[in-house]
């Protein structure tokens, strides 16, 4: 008797084994990759500054990071929040109408312009900015935002250049093929 209730247990582990997984199974989501997008180009023996972002369209899945990085001597923003026929802001204002004190210099650089602004809990469309990026001290040498809202893309430009220079995020859901960071 007990040779047959040994028999049953293992007819039924191997049934378990051997069922079928079922297709309509979910393929395990991508894990977040980090894309790399170099801020301006400079070729300083021949004094060229090529005002753009490269590459200027990227596409990633939603939970991926787009990260920016200075690459020329020109300062520059990464700006999300507006379209094509908003007016964007200028870059140098008056500090007094600001509220500021007078100074030695009546005209500052515009926080809006100047000073980053990094949503907290991944990118889902608004206003986001690097600061002003540069390569002297004090100013930003990279911005990283990281994009959660899938199927949507966002424009972003240099608010120092204008809409000359400019880019976009594609970001697509975990089912869709994108390119790897590498390609």
């Amino acid at each position: 008797m007990k040779r047959f209730y040994t028999f049953i247990a293992l007819a039924v582990l191997l049934a378990a084994f051997a069922a079928p997984v079922p297709s309509n199974a979910a393929p395990p989501a991508p894990s977040p990759q980090t894309y790399t997008v170099l801020v301006g180009l400079e070729k300083s023996q021949q004094g060229i500054d090529v005002m753009a972002f490269f590459p200027s369209t990227v596409t990633i899945h939603a939970g991926d990071t787009v990260h920016w990085k200075i690459n020329s001597n020109e300062i520059h923003t990464v700006t999300f929040g507006y379209d094509q026929d908003d007016p964007l802001p200028e870059v140098i204002v008056a500090a007094e109408a600001l509220g500021y004190p007078p100074t030695p210099s009546p005209l500052i650089a515009n926080p809006e312009v100047a000073n980053p602004v990094i949503p907290g809990d991944g990118y889902a469309g608004g206003f986001a900015n690097s600061g002003i990026m540069g390569r002297e001290e004090g100013q930003f040498q990279d911005f990283s935002l990281t994009f959660s809202e899938p199927d949507t893309s966002y424009s972003y430009v240099c608010l120092i250049h204008g809409w000359a220079m400019s880019g976009t995020v594609s970001v697509k859901s975990p089912d869709t093929q994108v390119p790897s960071p590498q390609q």
